[in-house]
């Protein structure tokens, strides 16, 4: 952009830029801002093919419920007694097809940041909000009688594999399962047998050290290894 002389009203002069070039510049950013907003939409659409919610009347209704493995891999939940599934699961193709999607929106540049400096004003707005309220709500979370954070109920439906079992566990349940069922379909089309022979492992082979489950310091911020 070459620099321009512009006359000011009050008679000095002051260096500018050239307006087309900058008009480009500021119409670039929209289309950005444009693109950006697209592909956030596209995101919250692929995180509600995964959301189902059931009617309030459905939701009552205290029927009981079957679960069970189908040849696809998924699990399928049905009404106990019928074949009909309370809900169609996408399949595995749709399912890493949709990932794949996600991850390339998250790591997209323009949304990165975006969505940076989104996360930072509302952080921002929640630290303004604490210095004004803070005390307030505290006075009235206080005056609740026999409530604190001790003896209200609590729902966490989030179940790390790392807390289910140690290693030795874990490696004597996949021991039993490769000896007693091995010729049982885990996949749709491989037998649990057959997935153990493609890697060139057996029962025998199998010990901590590959099961390379660890939690150290190495594992900080590392989720792709904590879970």
């Amino acid at each position: 952009l070459k620099p321009i002389y512009l006359k000011l009203g009050w008679g000095g002069w002051s260096a500018g830029l050239a307006t087309r070039p900058l008009h480009r510049g500021f119409l670039a950013m929209e289309s950005s801002h444009e693109d950006i907003c697209k592909k956030l939409k596209h995101a919250l659409q692929l995180r509600a093919r995964y959301r189902t919610i059931a009617p309030e009347s459905e939701r009552l209704d205290s029927t009981p419920v079957e679960f069970s493995f189908g040849e696809d891999g998924l699990m399928h939940v049905r009404a106990k007694g019928s074949n009909a599934p309370v809900f169609e699961p996408p399949t595995l193709e749709e399912y890493y097809k949709d990932m794949g999607e996600l991850f390339n929106i998250r790591s997209f540049g323009p949304v990165s940041s975006f969505c940076y400096q989104r996360l930072r004003l509302l952080q921002t707005k929640f630290e303004l909000y604490s210095m004004v309220s803070g005390e307030a709500e505290s006075e009235q979370a206080a005056s609740n009688g026999h409530r604190d954070f001790y003896n209200v109920r609590k729902v966490d439906t989030h179940v790390h594999h790392s807390a289910a079992m140690n290693a030795k566990h874990l490696l004597r349940f996949m021991k039993k399962k490769l000896k007693a069922f091995s010729a049982e379909v885990v996949d749709g089309k491989r037998t649990l047998g057959e997935v153990f022979n493609t890697m060139g492992l057996s029962w025998t082979d199998l010990n901590i050290d590959k099961l390379e489950v660890w939690a150290d310091k190495s594992c900080m911020h590392r989720f792709d290894r904590f879970n």
